[in-house]
C-alpha cells in the first residue's frame, strides 16, 4: 500500500459526526470562589488526629506484621517474650504517671489546672491502670502487678524484673537500676526512649507515646496467640487471660476514646503541636519495632522454636 492510499484510509472526516457539546469552562473568578470556601473550612476544622493516624499507618502495619508473632509457637517462646515485654508494661506506667503529673496538680500547695478536660481524662485512666479490680474481686492491683502474676502463672522468670523494681523502689535512678539488675539490652533501650520523652518533652508528645504507641495496639492479636498455646500445651493462663481481657475491654471502651479526646484537647488547632505529635508517634512505633526485633533475636538464641 502506497502512502497516498494509506492516508485516504486512515483519514476520518469528523464533520460526519455530531459530538455532544461539553460544558462551558468556568471563569477563573467563579472557580476560585467555589474552591475557596471548602479550602477555608478544611484549614479551620481538619481532623488532625485522623491525619496523624494515616501518616503513621505504614509503621503500625509493619509492627502488627512483625515476625515475632509467628515465633510464639511454644510456651517457652512465650516466656522469653514476656521476660522482655514486661519492661514495656512497667514504662507504660511511667507514661501514665508522667501525664498525670503534667496535666494535674500533684504537689503542695495545690493550684488549679487550666485544661480540666485533659486532667479529668488522665485521672480516670490512672484509676483503672494503677488500681484495677483483681481477678477474684478482692482488692485492687495495677496492670503491672497483674502482668507479673500472669508471668508467674506460666513459669516465666520474674527475678530480673523484680530486682529492677526493688532498686527503683529504693530510689536508684532507673538506668542504674537496669544495669545493676542486668535488664536485657533491647528492653533497656526501649525504656530509654520512653523515659527521655517523659523527662524532656511536653505533655502532648508524652500523650502521643501513650496513645499511638500503646493503647489498642496488640492485645487482641496477643490473646489469640496465648489462648492457642494454652490449648495446645494444656497450660493454665487464667491470670494472663484476665489481664488481656481487662486491657482489651477497658482500652476499647474507655481509655482509647478518652486518650483521643485528651490528645485533641491538648493540641486543638495548633498545627505545630500536631506535627510534634506525629513525630513522637513515629518514634514510639519505631522503638517498639526495635524491641520486637530484640525479642525475636532472643527467642532464636534461646532455641525454643
Amino acid at each position: 500500500m502506497n502512502r497516498q492510499n494509506f492516508e485516504l484510509i486512515t483519514t476520518v472526516d469528523t464533520s460526519r459526526y455530531k459530538l455532544p457539546a461539553g460544558p462551558e469552562p468556568w471563569a477563573p473568578d467563579k472557580l476560585h470562589g467555589t474552591l475557596d470556601e471548602p479550602g477555608k473550612l478544611y484549614l479551620q476544622n481538619p481532623d488532625r488526629f485522623e491525619m496523624a493516624s494515616q501518616t503513621i499507618a505504614p509503621l503500625r502495619d509493619k509492627l502488627l506484621a512483625h515476625r515475632v508473632y509467628d515465633m510464639l509457637t511454644s510456651m517457652k517462646a512465650l516466656r522469653v517474650f514476656m521476660e522482655y515485654h514486661c519492661y514495656a508494661v512497667w514504662d507504660f506506667m511511667c507514661l501514665l504517671k508522667c501525664l498525670q503529673n503534667k496535666l494535674t496538680c500533684t504537689q503542695i500547695p495545690w493550684k488549679n489546672m487550666e485544661n480540666t478536660d485533659a486532667a479529668r481524662m488522665i485521672n480516670e485512666i490512672v484509676v483503672a491502670e494503677e488500681t484495677d479490680v483483681r481477678r477474684d474481686g478482692r482488692g485492687y492491683a495495677s496492670h503491672y502487678t497483674l502482668y507479673v502474676e500472669a508471668m508467674e502463672e506460666i513459669g516465666a522468670n520474674t527475678d530480673t524484673l523484680c530486682r529492677f523494681a526493688d532498686l527503683i523502689g529504693e530510689g536508684m535512678p532507673w538506668a542504674q537500676a537496669a544495669n545493676r539488675a542486668e535488664v536485657p539490652v533491647a528492653a533497656a533501650e526501649f525504656m530509654s526512649h520512653t523515659l527521655e520523652i517523659c523527662q524532656e518533652h511536653p505533655p502532648y508528645e508524652v500523650a502521643a507515646f501513650f496513645l499511638f504507641g500503646r493503647e489498642n495496639l496488640i492485645p487482641d492479636m496477643f490473646r489469640k496467640i496465648v489462648e492457642g498455646l494454652a490449648d495446645s500445651e494444656n497450660v493454665s493462663i487464667d491470670a494472663f487471660r484476665y489481664y488481656l481481657d481487662r486491657h482489651i475491654g477497658i482500652d476499647e471502651e474507655e481509655h482509647g476514646p478518652a486518650s483521643v479526646r485528651m490528645m485533641k484537647s491538648m493540641c486543638g488547632d495548633n498545627d505545630m503541636r500536631w506535627r510534634l505529635v506525629e513525630r513522637a508517634a513515629k518514634e514510639s512505633l519505631m522503638a517498639r519495632i526495635k524491641l520486637w526485633d530484640g525479642i525475636a533475636e532472643a527467642i532464636e538464641a534461646a532455641n525454643v522454636l
